[in-house]
């Protein structure tokens, strides 16, 4: 799941316009899982971040982590 964000945001330093843009990767469970490694979150919020770079600038990318049930993922 990707959502584009709103418009690059210029920022000023007294002498010089800077056009600041944000990606961001967010971790989802659905869900929620009663055990979960703090490694395995992080690294899943990584992946959604390196997607939303992978798709351009001002993107929010989530990874849904889901449950698995009865050995199915």
């Amino acid at each position: 799941m990707s959502v584009p964000m709103s418009v690059p945001c210029p920022c000023l330093d007294g002498i010089n316009e800077y056009t600041v843009t944000a990606s961001f990767g967010v971790a989802t469970m659905s869900p929620a899982i009663e055990e979960i490694k703090q490694g395995d979150f992080i690294e899943s919020a990584d992946k959604a971040l390196y997607e939303s770079k992978k798709k351009g600038r001002n993107k929010v990318t989530a990874h849904i982590q889901k449950k698995k049930w009865f050995g199915k993922g």
